[in-house]
């Protein structure tokens, strides 16, 4: 079984909504506002882009992940995501976080796409967020990191 050393593609973090997303009501926070970055350090699991689609007062980012390994029965949200958010000021300002992706398991080659959503504290102006998938999990079934 593949281990999780090694690292996963990315992006360069410049992630902007295509369409004009969601927008905060009161002038605040756009899509387009914050960027950040998303990687993989499981080997079998890469990431191939990231989006802020969001931010209503959650920031929803969807992250596309590639089944990059040669196991069939790989489900996406089964390895560990470290999430952070941060101000202009570098301080952490995540509150609350979750994850939601595919209900059923992603083939080699395939792709599929986890929505990550992030609560800043109430009264704080998010700037960046960085994502980090990785085997620090308690589930060893259905990804690449049984044995870890």
């Amino acid at each position: 079984m593949a281990g999780c050393s090694g690292g996963g593609d990315g992006d360069d973090g410049n992630s902007e909504t295509s369409d004009g997303g969601d927008t905060d009501s009161d002038g605040g926070i756009q899509p387009g506002e914050i960027t950040g970055t998303a990687e993989s350090s499981v080997d079998g699991l890469e990431v191939v882009g990231h989006e802020v689609t969001a931010v209503d007062p959650q920031i929803r980012i969807e992250l596309e992940l590639r089944n990059a390994g040669d196991e069939n029965n790989i489900n996406l949200t089964h390895h560990n995501f470290n999430l952070k958010l941060t101000d202009a000021a570098g301080n952490d300002v995540l509150r609350q976080q979750g994850t939601r992706g595919p209900e059923t398991a992603t083939p080699p080659g395939e792709t599929g796409v986890v929505s990550v959503f992030l609560f800043p504290e109430p009264e704080t102006r998010p700037k960046s967020y960085e994502i980090s998938i990785n085997c620090d999990t308690r589930d060893t079934l259905f990804n690449y990191c049984e044995g870890e």
